[in-house]
């Protein structure tokens, strides 16, 4: 025969039941923090966007000014910083010696260059290594300033280098994996295209509300201008001072008018 005991049956309910809320208690706190480490993570990655593309923007635009390509000029940015040169630099030097393979060829020529056929790119690389060659520092010194015009004195410190050191800072450079491919860079100024555009479009929308909603601010701006000085007009009557003005309307005329 068997036994039932319910003292032991509520025990065992009440043992069930512990395990059971710990139990959930567990499974709730590992949702909440999937949850949280998930909207974290999801602004970390929107902020990230928005941070890649300012800088993929400013690599698209600063490579256009300079006429290299988005990874050449990336290359270059790093080993002219590394020289403690601006990159900034890099748009002003391009443009003087890519005017000159134009009007200047035989400044090229005289350095073994061959332009003709050339990327802006390669005529740039090709002459930094020829003046890098140089050994007198002097005679170094002024055909740069043919061939860059001012800005060479802020290359002078890349110039100073040998060609082999560059090679290494941009082989390091490879090898720290920083250059941003193509793709990233163009979606990047597509980003901050889209981004002017709706700011150029809520500008638009503040506009087309302002003017509706500035006449009718401006009304009541002057609406109160003449309720103060008539106010003030009273006061002086009531205290007893002299008023310059025999009507009180003359005060306010000129205010009401604009209404």
């Amino acid at each position: 025969m068997v036994t039932f005991h319910f003292g032991s049956f509520k025990t065992l309910l009440g043992s069930t039941k512990t395990l059971l809320l710990g139990i959930g208690s567990v499974v709730t706190g590992i949702i909440k923090t999937i949850t949280s480490a998930g909207i974290i993570g999801l602004i970390l990655a929107i902020k990230n966007a928005f941070s890649v593309s300012k800088l993929g923007n400013e690599i698209d635009k600063s490579a256009q000014k300079v006429g290299m390509s988005t990874n050449a000029y990336q290359k270059w940015a790093y080993i002219l910083e590394r020289c403690g040169i601006e990159a900034s630099q890099l748009q002003t030097a391009m443009s003087q010696l890519i005017r000159n393979t134009g009007t200047n060829k035989d400044r090229f020529t005289a350095l073994g260059i061959n332009t003709d056929g050339l990327s802006s790119t390669q005529i740039f690389e090709k002459t930094i290594e020829a003046l890098q060659n140089i050994q007198d520092k002097t005679e170094r010194a002024r055909v740069a300033s043919q061939l860059f015009g001012r800005s060479y004195a802020e290359l002078g410190p890349v110039l100073n280098i040998t060609a082999a050191e560059v090679n290494r800072l941009s082989y390091q450079y490879e090898l720290l994996g920083a250059t941003m491919d193509g793709r990233v860079v163009r979606a990047s100024a597509n980003m901050r295209d889209a981004i002017q555009d709706l700011r150029a479009a809520w500008q638009g929308l503040k506009n087309t509300l302002a003017q509706y909603i500035i006449p009718i601010i401006t009304k009541i701006i002057i609406r109160l201008t003449v309720l103060v000085a008539k106010f003030n007009m009273i006061l002086k009557e009531v205290f007893g001072i002299n008023i310059e003005y025999e009507n009180v309307e003359e005060v306010t005329a000129g205010v009401t008018n604009n209404i």
